[in-house]
């Protein structure tokens, strides 16, 4: 090998960088940007963290939805923050209703449910809805928008949709009368 083909590695390849990219850097430097021990809250770090990666207007649907959501459960007379065994019932209730009883498209759709999930995983609730009862008393777990009945709920839109000619239904190619070869 010669002299001039030979490699130094005694110094990083990113040494002298202006970004400070050196293997001792990427070790310490991080460390600065945590916050202290009396200002570090990490809900409100992550909602902030999340909020920013959202674009404008995904910013602004998930502030009206959220505000409607709100709206919503102070007329029908339910706490939107307390999260039970009914509330994935409430969600799916929800859903039709800001759909104008699934006049709306599914764009609109996909923004109310999109936005419920983020409502729900700010509370906490994250993963499969379940629900279930120990010793007499009720428990939830999970998100709510990710439940049967929300579920029900959207096929129910897209069904009503499909009669309407506005969107097409995946077939069944072994439903009776759609038998067809692959």
């Amino acid at each position: 090998m010669s002299s001039a083909a030979s490699v130094d590695r005694g110094s990083s390849r990113l040494s002298g960088l202006q970004d400070g990219r050196t293997s001792a850097a990427r070790s310490v430097a991080w460390l600065s940007l945590a916050p202290s021990a009396n200002t570090y809250d990490p809900v409100a770090s992550i909602a902030a963290v999340v909020e920013t990666a959202r674009s404008q207007s995904s910013s602004e649907v998930h502030k009206r939805t959220r505000k409607e959501y709100l709206e919503y459960c102070a007329k029908v007379g339910v706490d939107p923050f307390k999260v039970n065994a009914t509330t994935a019932a409430h969600v799916a209730t929800f859903y039709k209703v800001r759909t104008k009883n699934f006049e709306l498209g599914t764009s609109t759709s996909k923004h109310v449910s999109a936005q419920m999930t983020l409502f729900f995983t700010e509370l906490g609730c994250t993963g499969r809805w379940t629900t279930g009862e120990i010793d007499g008393k009720a428990f939830v777990n999970g998100n709510p928008n990710d439940s049967k009945a929300v579920e029900d709920m959207k096929r129910a839109h897209k069904v009503k949709l499909a009669r309407d000619g506005r969107v097409t239904l995946p077939m069944d190619p072994l439903e009776y009368g759609h038998i067809c070869a692959y």
